[in-house]
């Protein structure tokens, strides 16, 4: 007695064998083509969009995690949506009055705002917090050039470039205040300063040609 099992039931039928190959191979397609398309709309999508997205995400799962709070503020600022971002820190700072990160933030929001004295209060707070840092300083230097007060700010960036002495950024401001009090002298003098960082510093670049045409082009 012979107890294999017959041929038939060992063999896939033809037909079916098409019917499946056919589905496999428009399965294949399918997916590749969506595959396409997913990562094609992956890589459109900017990248500050995908930040605040995953995020967004991240603060759904725990809105009381302060590191989820600062990441979707950090991620509303590179948005341009400032007053959300100042409502995260804000928030931060309810749990954590003296939180560094959250009262610099804040700071920068605030400028970016345009609440020049808001600004300036959570700066000072962030200098309070930690006063090794030299953004704050940085920042405040902003602040009072807008509030009008060059002498404040040129204080405020003094500090900020002894914590920092190879900012760019820093000695073009001090350059920029000097400009304001009517020191030519001294701003030529940050001006060029910014030069031997960057010889390509567009910024200073422009604005010695601007002292020049000021002093008759001498």
């Amino acid at each position: 007695m012979n107890d294999s099992v017959p041929q038939r039931f060992l063999t896939i039928p033809q037909g079916v064998a098409v019917v499946l190959g056919v589905n496999l191979v428009a399965f294949a397609v399918l997916y590749a083509i969506g595959s396409f398309f997913f990562w094609n709309q992956y890589e459109r999508t900017p990248l500050v969009e995908r930040r605040f997205q995953a995020a967004l995400e991240n603060y759904n799962k725990d809105p009381r995690s302060v590191p989820n709070m600062l990441e979707l503020g950090e991620a509303d600022f590179q948005k341009g949506m400032y007053n959300e971002a100042v409502a995260l820190y804000s928030q931060v700072l309810e749990i954590d009055p003296k939180n560094y990160r959250a009262l610099l933030d804040l700071g920068e929001a605030y400028l970016k705002a345009e609440k020049w004295d808001r600004a300036v209060s959570a700066l000072q707070r962030a200098i309070e917090a930690y006063s090794r840092a030299f953004e704050p300083h940085y920042d405040l230097g902003l602040a009072y050039q807008q509030l009008g007060k060059p002498q404040e700010a040129r204080s405020e960036l003094k500090l900020a470039y002894r914590l920092n002495p190879g900012s760019v950024d820093v000695i073009y401001q001090l350059g920029v205040v000097a400009e304001k009090l009517g020191d030519l002298k001294d701003a030529q003098f940050q001006y060029e300063s910014c030069l031997q960082f960057d010889p390509n510093f567009r910024p200073a670049i422009e604005a010695l040609e601007r002292l020049k045409k000021s002093r008759g082009g001498n």
